[in-house]
């Protein structure tokens, strides 16, 4: 048995997995289900010949995870991108919500202005990897050339859940308790990418706080490119209409990721006053990541070693851009601060400082590679597109250990020092 045909038997074993135990027969119900907010969905007739085999510029395939109070704006959603619809490319939605009491779970087609529902009605855990997976490889039956996931919900960023902390991550369910992780996302979309032996084009996160380097590096196998907020954003944050219209014209990835970017910018500049969205080119993140590995290593040193140093890392820490949880800075200008305040110390050893210069503009320039385009508002117009996690406000969050990029970055060993050495000098 080759590896294709195993993991075509896991998705099977998979498929039915994560979902509860409440389905209704499509058959039992009228030909009509309101979904809610004035959205109405048409029952796909299982004998009619469908649009599975249509072959069409793009897939756009957005998981939905509304098991929430975001339950109303996400059938608002749902209704922007009826409006903007055609026939040009496929628009599937898997939506995870309640009505009228009930956990449920639809897959909708989306037409011409129309709103089909296929298959079975369901109650699926949207926190649970393995229901983003069948998810996926019901999507993925829709052939394209190009593909774009959308995954939409609350988003608390890369911290993971724990027992001990607060539950961290995207598309949470409220009535599971489960959460996908950046390690979620990481399998899920490396066994859908294996699977039809593809990457994704694009994957955005409409979901406050993910536009990190640590989840860029955990999901940089997988696809071309990435859009995310690196701060909290608007629940009808993107203008969908308008998005999938694009898709008339049939656009390369490249060219959408940038146009997206560019709808943002004009559609929220006007009565959304914090706003800091970007496209990532996930081929870049490597070199990021090892330059900011490296970066750590000294940073790690002259804040243990030099006391002048240390002061000057103190006050570029306090003088970066942070967002809405004071844990996660804007990496660019973090970078910039470190020139003006560290760079500067003249007791550094010469030989240290032109390391220390050096990486510093090695990862300005990696950061710039991977961020080509921004949607920012008047506030954050310091935001250079990446986060990344500092714990300046709160003590160190231990799931931080078990993300991707912790295990294969110096970056958390560098904070944890930092941290020791902001506790020693406070009781001095």
């Amino acid at each position: 048995m080759n590896r294709t045909q195993k993991i075509l038997i896991y998705f099977a074993l998979i498929s039915n997995f994560a979902f509860l135990s409440s389905e209704t027969n499509p058959e039992s119900l009228s030909t009509e289900v309101d979904l809610g907010e004035g959205v109405v969905a048409t029952l796909k007739n299982p004998d009619k010949q469908g649009t599975e085999k249509d072959l069409r510029d793009w897939l756009i395939f957005f998981y939905v995870a509304a098991d929430n109070n975001l339950a109303k704006y996400a059938l608002k959603d749902i209704e922007r991108i009826r409006l903007g619809s055609h026939d040009k490319a496929h628009v599937l939605v898997s939506i995870h919500t309640q009505r009228n009491g009930q956990k449920i779970s639809e897959r909708l087609i989306i037409e011409n202005k129309k709103i089909q529902m296929d298959g079975k009605i369901l109650a699926a855990d949207s926190g649970h990897p393995q229901t983003l997976m069948a998810e996926l490889k019901w999507a993925l039956k829709f052939p394209s050339k190009k593909i774009m996931v959308v995954l939409w919900d609350h988003g608390n960023g890369i911290l993971n859940k724990t027992k001990l902390h607060t539950i961290r991550g995207i598309c949470a369910d409220d009535t599971t308790g489960s959460i996908l992780t950046d390690v979620d996302l990481k399998h899920a979309f490396e066994t859908a990418s294996k699977l039809y032996q593809r990457k994704l084009d694009i994957i955005t996160f409409d979901a406050c706080l993910m536009g990190s380097v640590e989840i860029a590096y955990a999901i940089r196998s997988c696809a071309n490119f990435m859009i995310a907020a690196e701060n909290s954003i608007s629940a009808e944050a993107f203008d969908y209409t308008e998005i999938i219209k694009m898709l008339d014209n049939e656009p390369d990835s490249l060219h959408f990721a940038k146009s997206i970017i560019k709808i943002y910018q004009q559609s929220f500049s006007y009565f959304q006053s914090k706003f800091a969205v970007s496209a990532i080119d996930l081929s870049k993140i490597w070199e990021l990541s090892k330059n900011i590995s490296l970066l750590s290593q000294v940073l790690r040193a002259l804040n243990e070693k030099n006391k002048l140093a240390s002061q000057g890392l103190r006050k570029s820490i306090d003088n970066t851009l942070a967002f809405d949880e004071y844990d996660y800075i804007d990496l660019g200008d973090f970078l910039l601060n470190l020139q003006k305040n560290v760079l500067s110390v003249e007791t550094i050893n010469p030989d240290n400082k032109k390391l220390l210069d050096s990486l510093l503009k090695e990862s300005q320039k990696s950061l710039s590679k991977a961020v080509f385009a921004s949607a920012l508002s008047a506030e954050f117009k310091r935001a250079t597109g990446l986060s990344i996690y500092f714990p300046n406000k709160e003590t160190f969050h231990d799931s931080y250990n078990y993300t991707v990029w912790a295990k294969e970055n110096l970056w958390p060993y560098f904070l944890l020092q930092y941290e020791r050495s902001s506790k020693l000098s406070r009781t001095i």
